[in-house]
């Protein structure tokens, strides 16, 4: 829903750490939603598995904020239920915006690549259910800088993209080579 290097494709690139963020939903025929989006259980993404963006170690679970209603952000929480994950090399990955209870991760744990840590959700200062995703150089929230990360093997409207950024307004889907 949101990526890219330049604000008109990415709002995130004003807040210095996460320059590189992305906001990930799940549509059909360019909607997230069945009805009228009124419950967090019609959006498709909810509830759906989230996996680790790389191997690593977890510094920072939150798992007790509660769900949004669809359209009322939690600005106190602003990531929600979110992991931090390490990965070395002054390189940390957020994710944010799980679903209450569902991070089946804790500190200290190691993950791999591609290993679920929770489902998606719509905590904290979310509009409805997607997750964030941004690297950024701090095991700190709110600090440091963003870092770019090269997504790799995936499709970005039905093209093949070995290496790369999403941007705002591309369908991502994955792909095994």
């Amino acid at each position: 829903f949101w990526g890219g290097r330049y604000t008109f494709q990415n709002y995130h690139t004003a807040v210095p750490n996460q320059y590189y963020a992305c906001d990930f939903v799940i549509s059909q025929n360019n909607v997230s939603h069945t009805g009228n989006g009124a419950l967090n259980e019609q959006y498709f993404c909810f509830n759906s598995p989230v996996l680790a963006p790389g191997a690593g170690r977890i510094i920072r679970v939150v798992n007790s904020i509660d769900d949004n209603v669809p359209g009322i952000m939690n600005p106190n929480f602003p990531a929600g239920n979110h992991v931090i994950i390490g990965h070395g090399n002054n390189e940390y990955s957020l994710l944010a915006h799980f679903k209450k209870g569902s991070i089946t991760v804790n500190v200290d744990d190691s993950v791999s690549v591609g290993q679920e840590i929770g489902k998606c959700g719509n905590s904290g200062n979310s509009s409805e259910p997607h997750i964030h995703y941004h690297p950024q150089n701090s095991s700190e929230l709110s600090h440091g800088d963003g870092i770019p990360s090269q997504f790799q093997n995936y499709l970005a409207n039905d093209s093949f993209v070995t290496r790369g950024e999403p941007i705002k307004g591309q369908r991502i889907s994955n792909v095994n080579p």
